[in-house]
């Protein structure tokens, strides 16, 4: 833990309710993908990476120089100073949205309150 931190994750869930809900969920991501927050929990946006464009990705068991193109999909990478991410996506399946965080410290309770942090701010982008 000393030489690579204490790392964190989980997921949120925001329930939409009916059509209404899903229209509003739709708007929030165009919302996010136009105007991305320059911080969450105090935290620098270093890099958006918006999948709808379809991103290369390395491929791991070959020779390390290939790369593979993933499929557009409609999820949007928010990549945080210190390591740090959060990921928001529409289920493909539910009317919800979800938020997957990532958080990175020194410390494990660090750790522990940064991800609560990131949690709350995910929350307030998704509503």
């Amino acid at each position: 833990y000393r030489e690579y931190g204490f790392y964190r994750n989980d997921l949120l869930s925001v329930s939409c309710e009916g059509v209404l809900g899903m229209e509003q969920l739709a708007d929030t991501i165009s919302r996010l993908r136009k105007n991305p927050p320059r911080t969450i929990a105090g935290l620098e946006v270093v890099q958006v990476i918006d999948y709808a464009t379809g991103i290369d990705m390395p491929v791991f068991n070959g020779s390390g120089d290939e790369l593979q193109k993933l499929e557009p999909s409609n999820v949007l990478e928010f990549r945080l100073e210190g390591d740090n991410r959060v990921i928001i996506r529409p289920s493909g399946t539910e009317p919800k949205a979800k938020a997957y965080l990532f958080a990175k410290a020194d410390t494990a309770v660090e750790a522990d309150m940064l991800l609560v942090d990131l949690r709350n701010v995910a929350r307030e982008l998704l509503v």
